[in-house]
């Protein structure tokens, strides 16, 4: 038993730390390659559609199966979730496009995709180790409940988004000309919302 509680210890802080480099990608970007707000922000958008894709392979995990309800509702509802904050982000970034044709949405995102595309990956890879060393190898699975899987990615996804959007407000409103340092708190204070969230999500199945 001890030397479970130790071996869950040390993925617990291997995946600790992966989350932190991965999440230290961005602010390279920022201080190194120009990323801008915009590219940040969809960066982050871009995540929680990550977060709720490894959520649905947790909610299949814990049924062992596809066959329930829940799983597709979780899709649609999260859709539909992910699709009102794009737009929002579009409205506080002052972000339109001419006709509102899915075709000028599809060319919006693509003009940033291509520089937010490597760390996206590195962010992925993050996600991806967490799930496979915690969820799979710890056997969080057998803990977890799975309409209350369905409601999980939501804690995590909507305070951190509201904290990024509150900051996003201020920079633009405030006509902030240090937006290299304004980002880079942005980042930083992201990491540690991150990290926190997974240490408590984590360590309640040592």
């Amino acid at each position: 038993m001890e030397d479970t509680k130790n071996k869950n210890k040390k993925i617990n802080s291997l995946s600790v730390s992966t989350l932190i480099i991965a999440n230290l990608f961005p602010l390279g970007g920022v201080l190194f390659f120009g990323m801008d707000i915009v590219s940040v922000i969809l960066l982050y958008w871009f995540e929680s559609i990550v977060i709720g894709f490894f959520n649905v392979l947790k909610m299949i995990k814990i049924k062992g199966s596809l066959n329930s309800p829940y799983i597709p509702f979780f899709i649609l509802q999260y859709v539909i979730f992910s699709s009102v904050h794009f737009y929002a982000i579009l409205g506080i970034l002052k972000l339109g496009w001419t006709t509102g044709e899915a075709q000028d949405i599809f060319l919006l995102i693509s003009k940033y995709f291509n520089v937010i595309f490597f760390t996206l990956c590195t962010l992925i890879i993050s996600h991806a180790f967490s799930f496979v060393s915690n969820f799979i190898n710890k056997k969080e699975y057998l803990y977890k409940k799975l309409f209350q899987q369905m409601w999980a990615p939501y804690k995590r996804i909507i305070i951190m988004q509201v904290l990024v959007l509150a900051i996003v407000v201020v920079f633009i409103y405030t006509n902030l000309n240090t937006s290299m340092v304004a980002l880079s708190v942005l980042i930083v204070l992201k990491i540690l919302f991150d990290m926190r969230a997974h240490i408590r999500e984590h360590n309640k199945v040592l």
